[in-house]
């Protein structure tokens, strides 16, 4: 085997699948899921992944794209991180302040 290959790979090639594994709190699969799905199926549907599921709080995130991985990784954790206290989020706003100064 070594006349071959001397030691592993650091990465895995492009075209195999690969699969990340994380664990959520299994109170967040619900937020997760979304109501009738709506919110996995959006993940799935913009990443071309699969995604598993357990009771646990496993989430297992099958694909072959890297990007899509990642990217697939990054809503899930998004969709299930809870708020931290000085913590730095992005988003959208609203024009609320325009309104209060209005008043």
């Amino acid at each position: 085997m070594e006349a071959v290959i001397s030691e592993p790979r650091a990465e895995v090639s492009e075209n195999a699948p690969k699969i990340e594994v994380i664990k959520i709190n299994p109170d967040k699969i619900a937020g997760l899921i979304g109501p009738g799905g709506k919110v996995i199926r959006a993940i799935i549907d913009e990443t071309g992944v699969s995604i598993d599921i357990d009771d646990d709080g496993t989430v297992s995130i099958f694909g072959k794209e890297s990007e899509n991985m990642k990217k697939a990784l990054e809503l899930v954790k998004n969709q299930t991180q809870s708020v931290e206290l000085n913590g730095i989020y992005e988003g959208n706003t609203l024009p609320y302040l325009s309104c209060l100064l209005d008043l």
